[in-house]
């Protein structure tokens, strides 16, 4: 897949994209980053934490057990 492809996949502008992976940096959010796994047939475990604010709160539980 190509950078073009994974951008238009995830809901995003293609030189957004290419900017975001060649300049890592804090503007990089969580919610972006997990708009890229579904086109790239990723998940991130668990299987309900499909946005940034569900993993965030699986991983605030988790923390308090």
């Amino acid at each position: 897949m190509t950078l073009a492809a994974l951008a238009r996949a995830a809901g995003m502008q293609p030189s957004n994209l290419r900017r975001m992976l060649s300049h890592p940096s804090a503007t990089s959010r969580l919610g972006t980053v997990m708009r890229l796994l579904p086109p790239l047939g990723c998940h991130v475990a668990p299987s309900g934490a499909g946005t940034a604010d569900a993993l965030v709160a699986f991983l605030g539980e988790q923390g308090r057990h």
